[in-house]
């Protein structure tokens, strides 16, 4: 639509100046999750029913006996409930509270939910201790979190849409039609894989290097120089 302007390309940088890395052994030690664990973490702000459901069916349908979900920012089902005498009820026990502990499916050990503000330690802490980096994105061309699970060399599975899309698999990641069940599963189960078996495969040198902000600031810097010289 417009050739006669200047198209440049310019990727996310990696936060490696942001978050802290941990051993992973030790950050699992910390958080108090075994070393045996096949954790799937989803950081970020899971802001979506949909989202939610995805993630959910998605990693019930892994056939792993070990394996832990960890989701510091989860989509919380509020329930609405009024009764006569319930604040006073409150004193000794907040049904509401109750409630939204089963609705939200708290007791599962399988699941670890937090649904707030997640400071940097403790975020650091929990992605040095992951396996895999789950993006569960459905309508969204971009993702800050992708490049957050590339900083701590991590395996990163997500949805084959717009820039989250092309990013995994110019790096060789798994991808998934968000629209498609079956999709989703193999994709988690290929991300898996590739942790245990061949990660040591995947080129994570060459993606710091890539991705480094030092040198993307310098691609910013040589762009607005062309830019202004125009």
């Amino acid at each position: 639509m417009y050739p006669g302007v200047i198209h440049q390309y310019i990727p996310h940088p990696l936060y490696s100046t942001s978050f802290k890395n941990f051993d992973k052994v030790d950050a699992r030690t910390q958080l108090g999750i075994k070393a045996d664990k096949h954790l799937v973490v989803v950081p970020g702000n899971v802001r979506l029913k949909e989202e939610r459901d995805l993630i959910l069916k998605a990693f019930n349908s892994l056939k792993l006996k070990n394996k832990l979900l960890l989701i510091p920012n989860m989509y919380k089902k509020e329930v609405s409930i009024e009764f006569k005498g319930r604040h006073l009820l409150k004193k000794l026990i907040d049904v509401k509270k109750v409630l939204e502990y089963f609705c939200n499916k708290d007791y599962i050990k399988k699941y670890q939910f937090e649904y707030g503000f997640t400071d940097i330690d403790r975020l650091s802490l929990i992605l040095s201790a992951s396996d895999v980096v789950f993006i569960p994105r459905i309508n969204a061309l971009n993702s800050g979190n992708v490049f957050l699970g590339f900083t701590y060399k991590k395996v990163v599975v997500g949805p084959d849409i717009g820039n989250i899309g092309e990013e995994l698999k110019n790096n060789r990641f798994p991808v998934f039609n968000p629209y498609n069940q079956d999709s989703i599963v193999k994709a988690l189960e290929r991300g898996l894989n590739m942790n245990v078996k061949s990660r040591k495969k995947v080129d994570f040198e060459k993606i710091w290097k890539k991705y480094n902000p030092n040198i993307i600031s310098k691609q910013y810097d040589d762009f607005f120089k062309v830019v202004l010289k125009e």
